[in-house]
């Protein structure tokens, strides 16, 4: 029997998926085969609601847009830093915020967790330097040369 899905343009991970003969997309700013990087913003965004009430959990999210998890995430995180602040919510799922409220409980939630990352960092940080590697301003570890006093 052949597969019909074949022809249909479709999303995913970067190969050929042998079980629904989908083409899939390596780039997750173009997450769709054969569309322009504006189009598949535009049918990404599509499915990610504006307000709480209408979120998507990531488990529907794939579902609809037939992509691995996964690559979802990385798609968020580059839209992300695009400046399209895409919230994810452990209780509901994802969406764009509706007003400056949910974006404020975003934000301090996000802070938070940045903040507590930071910290551990700290104690992490001094066991590598103690063990003589360096690390650069991007977070880049490299071993010390033997003749380096720096």
């Amino acid at each position: 029997m052949a597969n019909t899905k074949k022809n249909k343009k479709s999303v995913g991970t970067g190969t050929s998926n042998t079980t629904n003969g989908s083409i899939m997309s390596d780039n997750p700013s173009s997450i769709i085969q054969g569309e322009s990087a504006e189009n598949n913003q535009l049918i990404f965004q599509k499915y990610i609601g504006v307000g709480r009430k209408n979120a998507i959990s990531m488990r529907d999210l794939s579902k609809k847009t037939h992509t691995d998890s996964r690559l979802l995430r990385k798609c968020i995180v580059s839209a992300r830093l695009k400046g399209d602040l895409i919230i994810g919510d452990v209780r509901c799922g994802y969406y764009r915020h509706e007003t400056v409220e949910e974006l404020i409980q975003w934000f301090q939630t996000s802070y938070k967790r940045a903040m507590t990352t930071l910290s551990y960092l700290k104690y992490a940080r001094k066991i590598i330097l103690d063990h003589g590697y360096r690390i650069d301003g991007f977070g880049n570890v490299t071993r010390k040369k033997e003749d380096d006093n720096g």
